[in-house]
């Protein structure tokens, strides 16, 4: 019979089954599904000393690259005796819906392999099995979070971020800068775009006094998904024999949401305190495409005029926004 510090760990295979779908024999015909995106969903374990369901999350990207976190206690405070998250991270290998793999699952400085197969429905439903070296087996089932198509400016992240929960210590603060670098007493690294049109960031980082290079995703809550804390930025990393997840919070601000329905691309925008005198830096780097959205973080409470032009020359207004701590007023351009 295995110790309880090793069942825990065990059990976060559970994890390993983010990337897990529900299996099969053979591989179905039809091109690849694309696993991009933000999943939340229940981790069970049906046959180990742990046995119950579990809450989690997966961030992943379009060429399988993974990574899931799973709060195996909810009722006990993060990162405390009893209580915390594990990590897996790994590459799916994807034929047509099917994948399997083998991950590797992060608990405390112990780390094991775990293996799952199943199904992606893409931008739907990841649905697996999995099992580990030690005979532990149970299935996953995540559904698609549409937090991922809603990318947020990354200059707009920048402020400083209260640490509200970690499993592992970050420090109690975090400061981001507009090029995406961060830093704390304990932490400091860098975060990239993944994609335009997605909300999820590469990251890269270091803790101090340790020479391991930890890499991850971060992704932004902008209050409209139920899955995710508002106004927060998550970070899930691992690297050698550790890892970590954490939920970095500014419940003081507001999110503004372009969303584009023009017909035509937003080559420009411009955010101003009303009543706006001075419109200040075009803040956007790219274009948002027709149907698409661009949200910016961090934005203080208050009124708010914003412009945008097109792709024609054009211009659109909106006066007097109110934003509110904690929210996400959208702004739609239309025809």
């Amino acid at each position: 019979m295995r110790n309880m510090l090793y069942a825990t760990f065990t059990l976060g295979a559970i994890l390993a089954c983010g990337g897990c779908g529900g299996g099969g024999s053979s591989a179905p015909s039809g091109p690849p599904q694309n696993p991009a995106g933000l999943w939340a969903g229940q981790y069970t374990n049906e046959t180990g000393v742990n046995k119950g369901s579990y809450p989690g999350f997966a961030a992943a990207t379009q060429n399988g690259a993974i990574f899931c976190a799973i709060n195996y206690n909810p009722q006990a405070p993060t990162g405390t005796a009893g209580g915390g998250a594990n990590v897996w991270s790994d590459q799916l290998k994807i034929d047509s819906s099917y994948f399997t793999g083998s991950g590797t699952i992060y608990y405390e400085v112990y780390t094991t392999t775990n293996y799952w197969d199943g199904s992606i429905t893409e931008g739907s439903a990841i649905a697996s099995t999995w099992s580990d070296p030690d005979g532990d087996s149970g299935r996953v089932d995540m559904s698609f979070d549409a937090l991922y198509n809603r990318p947020v400016a990354m200059s707009s992240l920048a402020g400083t971020y209260t640490v509200s929960s970690a499993f592992r210590n970050i420090g109690t603060s975090v400061v981001f800068q507009t090029n995406g670098t961060f830093a704390s007493g304990v932490i400091s690294g860098t975060i990239t775009q993944v994609a335009p049109t997605a909300n999820l960031f590469n990251v890269a980082m270091n803790f101090s006094g340790d020479s391991t290079d930890y890499t991850g995703f971060a992704w932004w809550s902008d209050g409209q998904s139920a899955n995710f804390v508002a106004n927060s930025l998550y970070l899930v990393w691992a690297g050698g024999a550790s890892w970590g997840v954490a939920t970095l919070s500014n419940s003081a601000v507001g999110s503004l949401e372009i969303h584009n329905e023009s017909g035509q691309n937003i080559t420009g925008i411009w955010i101003a305190p009303h009543p706006e005198t001075a419109w200040g830096s075009n803040l956007l780097t790219g274009t948002i495409a027709d149907g698409s959205s661009l949200s910016f973080a961090n934005i203080s409470p208050g009124s708010f005029d914003g412009q945008v032009q097109l792709a024609d020359a054009t211009y659109q207004q909106d006066i007097d926004v109110q934003v509110a701590a904690g929210t996400t007023t959208t702004f739609i351009v239309s025809k």
